[in-house]
């Protein structure tokens, strides 16, 4: 039947652009992978739960520091931050790595082929899902969420409470191939290229993912069984001999 946390992800292009002048000048998404140099679009994921989120972030950040200095392509990184957070603390962790502020929620870093621009929201959740090729996460049901899209995840384990090595490995073996678990921010760009350069595990991941969590609607489907199953049993009881004294 699936999995409910699957629903309510659809993403409306043309409401999108419409809405997100950050976004507009941004290309339609191409069938992944994409040419070597075309931009690789990847989905930051740092949690929901403060304080461990901020930490999370800082983490994210120093795996993205890798893959400038070894993804020769254009970089594109958009961090779904979770309405609970304080946004001014995540620019200012971004601030203390470098990256010139070009608008509001949106800094570069880098020229022509070795770009990278990173944009922050949070309210453009199911957009930077879709819109990405792959995560860098440390969440739980963002990272599940994410694979169900049919796309791969790299996660890295953090101090916790939640994300801790154990969290991150149980998450392995529920999501299976999806999920590459790494220990450290510095082996995400080693993760990343060995994902670019294997096509057929892309293929598996796609299939992976999409079988584990499902299509959405599944809260409907879960519903009208039930609503089936209360029918059946309502007329096997009155159907039922009764006892008469």
């Amino acid at each position: 039947m699936g999995n409910p946390m699957m629903d309510g992800l659809e993403w409306n292009t043309k409401e999108a652009v419409k809405e997100n002048s950050t976004l507009n000048s941004l290309p339609p998404i191409p069938p992944f992978p994409h040419s070597p140099a075309a931009p690789l679009t990847i989905t930051l994921l740092p949690g929901s739960r403060p304080p461990e989120a901020y930490a999370n972030w800082e983490t994210i950040l120093l795996a993205v520091n890798g893959l400038l200095a070894q993804i020769k392509r254009p970089l594109m990184l958009l961090a779904a931050i979770a309405p609970g957070l304080d946004l001014d603390e995540m620019h200012q962790t971004i601030k203390g790595f470098r990256w010139q502020q070009v608008a509001e929620d949106c800094y570069t870093v880098g020229l022509g082929e070795r770009q990278a621009t990173l944009i922050l929201a949070q309210n453009r959740y199911a957009e930077f899902l879709h819109r990405a090729d792959l995560a860098i996460a440390m969440a739980g049901t963002a990272t599940e969420q994410f694979i169900g899209l049919g796309k791969p995840a790299i996660i890295i384990p953090g101090k916790g409470p939640q994300f801790t090595p154990a969290f991150a490995e149980a998450q392995t073996r529920l999501l299976g191939p999806s999920v590459t678990l790494i220990l450290k921010p510095e082996q995400t760009a080693d993760a990343i290229c060995s994902l670019l350069q294997n096509p057929d595990r892309l293929q598996i991941i796609a299939e992976n993912g999409r079988r584990r969590m499902g299509k959405p609607g599944a809260a409907q489907r879960i519903a009208q069984c039930l609503m089936e199953a209360s029918v059946v049993c309502q007329n096997s009881m009155s159907s039922a001999p009764t006892c008469s004294g």
